[in-house]
């Protein structure tokens, strides 16, 4: 119930019910966002697509360096610097800037990229009009195969993993049988280092600039 609909039901005032909740019951208003609510078969996956990575990387002192990461995403031809990038320093007696509101142009082009431990491997924009589907992906694959035969021979003549998220055009039985994959736990984004690291740390340089072309 809601502090409202406690003061209509008991006819307290807002402030004393306030006060109840929070000193004498010591009661916080709080929900923890998760991705998703997982079912149990979900998440007896997680535990074991987990398991299966820790005991690889315990194994095998060079785990790491096998992994390519790679995902898509949207690049816009503007997007509206941050808050905190738009601040301005200002004195009491100044007036306060004024900021208008702005939004992301409506031109924009996705961008694949691939990345392992040494950088950037391949990337590669998506042809206006193209649709990201488990066809186009296995070409991109293919491309991304020539990018570690040219610049990780090492990675070329021994093992190569790829890691990417659960996206539909990732899972498609077609683009498991062109390259060796692992497991991406069910709605894991916290395991995608294209999401969580990569593509923020770009945009944020790209952040308030205006694009003539994609």
């Amino acid at each position: 119930m809601t502090i409202v609909e406690l003061e209509q039901g008991v006819g307290s005032s807002h402030g004393s019910i306030h006060a109840i909740r929070s000193d004498y019951l010591k009661i916080r208003v709080s929900a923890k966002f998760v991705p998703r609510q997982l079912t149990t078969d979900r998440m007896e996956c997680r535990m074991m697509v987990a398991g299966d990575l820790f005991e690889n990387s315990t194994q095998d002192p060079t785990f790491l360096t096998k992994i390519v990461t790679g995902d898509e995403s949207w690049v816009f031809a503007y997007e509206p610097e941050t808050k905190m990038q738009s601040a301005e320093w200002y004195t009491a007696s100044s007036a306060r800037p004024k900021k208008s509101r702005l939004v992301k142009s409506k031109e924009k082009v996705m961008l694949i990229a691939f990345f392992d431990i040494d950088g950037v491997m391949h990337h590669e924009f998506v042809p206006l009009g193209q649709t990201v589907n488990g066809h186009f992906n296995v070409q991109v694959l293919q491309r991304l195969r020539d990018a570690v035969r040219r610049k990780r021979r090492d990675k070329w003549q021994g093992e190569c993993f790829l890691h990417h998220d659960n996206a539909p055009s990732h899972t498609l039985l077609v683009v498991q049988k062109s390259i060796p994959v692992f497991t991406q736990r069910p709605y894991s984004p916290d395991l995608a280092p294209s999401d969580f690291w990569l593509f923020p740390t770009l945009k944020m340089d790209l952040k308030g600039t205006r694009f003539a072309t994609l």
